[in-house]
């Protein structure tokens, strides 16, 4: 059964978003290239946008995809500054898993909750994370997966490194799982707690498509004791650009 208290995911996402509509004056486009099956667990990989938009995001694949929101979050997202009225409601309403980034214990703790707390109602909302060029941390992880995939290319943003909490998600649901790609693109310069004011008189545009075709072989692959996924590595990475390209063209 669903857990009712996710039901407060609607009013205080809904809530957020047309009030920072309201105030900051924010032209809010969503692309919606879905038309999934229902009865499915679905897990959704998005880039990871500030905190302040996070409602956003909620709100808009609540309204697309109509399924209950089960949220992966970064443990230092605790000690954000917006905890009161971004996170915190989010522990209230059972949906906020908290790891690390995605991999070591964070991936497994992602495979345990995966089977415990996502159902045919809701979805798995995952941060396939750096989408951030100037930053020196993008770098290192891009020669860190290069040793794992040589062919990988940095292209114009890094595409992920931290896949492991995905990997494990779509191995706890298995192929009955759909994968929805949502991205979304806001103004350059958008970071960190100055970021609603930022976006005033701006717009914001989310994409949200199907992509489990990408992702059905990828999971098919054999990986042995202690190796790597690496069509799926190869598979997450190329929609990590692809989603990086789009952000790109809509900031020009």
């Amino acid at each position: 059964m669903p857990n009712p208290a996710n039901l407060m995911a609607w009013p205080w996402s809904a809530g957020i978003t047309h009030s920072m509509r309201w105030l900051l004056k924010i032209n809010l486009v969503v692309k919606n290239h879905t038309d999934l099956p229902r009865g499915r667990p679905v897990v959704l990989i998005c880039n990871h946008p500030p905190a302040a938009f996070f409602p956003i995001l909620v709100w808009a694949s609540m309204t697309n995809l109509r399924l209950l929101p089960v949220v992966v979050s970064k443990a230092s997202n605790l000690w954000n500054a917006l905890l009161a009225i971004v996170i915190f409601p989010s522990l209230v309403m059972k949906a906020l898993m908290v790891t690390t980034r995605g991999n070591g214990w964070g991936a497994w703790l992602v495979e345990k909750l995966s089977r415990l707390m996502v159902t045919r109602w809701s979805m798995l909302i995952i941060f396939a994370d750096a989408h951030r060029p100037e930053s020196k941390k993008a770098l290192a992880d891009y020669e860190r997966m290069v040793e794992v995939v040589p062919s990988i290319q940095y292209q114009d943003r890094l595409g992920a490194y931290h896949y492991a909490g995905v990997y494990s998600a779509l191995k706890a649901l298995g192929l009955n799982a759909s994968v929805v790609a949502a991205t979304m693109s806001f103004p350059r310069g958008a970071t960190g707690w100055k970021a609603p004011w930022r976006v005033y008189g701006e717009t914001i545009a989310i994409r949200i498509r199907d992509v489990t075709h990408i992702f059905q072989s990828a999971m098919l692959e054999e990986v042995g004791e202690g190796g790597r996924p690496t069509k799926f590595i190869e598979a997450i990475n190329d929609l990590a650009c692809d989603e990086d390209s789009w952000i790109i063209t809509r900031n020009r």
